[in-house]
């Protein structure tokens, strides 16, 4: 999935790991993703934007185009068929439904917990202005990562707000939250994107925001 300004993060804490070597879990699962950053696959996609009917769409990665399988774009409101355009347009380029990109958007990881089966790391999105808050970033914004042991995957992204926010000096986030889950294709294959979740509701550029919306992934077909 593209961050493309979503994060650059600072990192923050200390654990002491369980793994041995010096490869740290997360920097083994974005150079996996990294070297498949240019892997294509066509896959659908179902849109959830409450109070709509959801929308069933389809991508040809071999033709490089869109087709609706189920439901009809055109009668979502503005907001959600903007939305519904950008993910289209993120999620069709080479590599973009796996997390290839990530790496520059986040700044010296920082392991905080491990458990049976994850390892858990924790950043803070530089969106919050530190200036404009009481306390630390880490109390206004929580941003975690999830790696899988089993398969060495990054299982799950996480940013909520848990109090309002400024993540620039036109925009404040009274909601802000977005989950990303990845699993993995097969045994062997990569992990990709199959859940996206978004709310966010307060200001930009003195416009009121309020939305919401769910779209999940499946039925993918590689494209040699």
């Amino acid at each position: 999935m593209r961050l493309k300004a979503m994060i650059a993060a600072t990192l923050l804490g200390s654990f002491t790991p369980s793994y041995a070597g010096d490869k740290q879990p997360i920097d083994a699962a974005l150079s996996e993703a990294e070297a498949e950053a240019g892997l294509r696959y066509s896959y659908t996609m179902k849109f959830e934007w409450p109070g709509e009917a959801p929308i069933t769409v389809r991508y040809d990665a071999g033709r490089d185009r869109w087709s609706t399988l189920d439901g009809n774009p055109d009668a979502l409101p503005r907001e959600a068929k903007k939305k519904l355009g950008n993910i289209k347009k993120s999620e069709s380029e080479p590599g973009g439904l796996l997390y290839a990109d990530f790496r520059e958007y986040l700044d010296d990881i920082t392991l905080v917990n491990e458990t049976d089966d994850q390892y858990i790391y924790r950043f803070i999105p530089s969106q919050v202005d530190e200036d404009d808050v009481t306390g630390t970033a880490e109390d206004v914004v929580r941003a975690r990562l999830y790696v899988a042991k089993d398969d060495q995957r990054l299982a799950r992204y996480e940013v909520k707000g848990l109090k309002p926010f400024k993540p620039n000096p036109a925009a404040k986030m009274e909601e802000f939250e977005v989950v990303q889950e990845f699993e993995r294709l097969g045994e062997n294959g990569p992990a990709v994107l199959r859940k996206l979740y978004s709310r966010q509701k307060g200001e930009q550029f003195f416009r009121s925001v309020d939305t919401e919306f769910t779209a999940t992934f499946s039925d993918f077909e590689k494209v040699e």
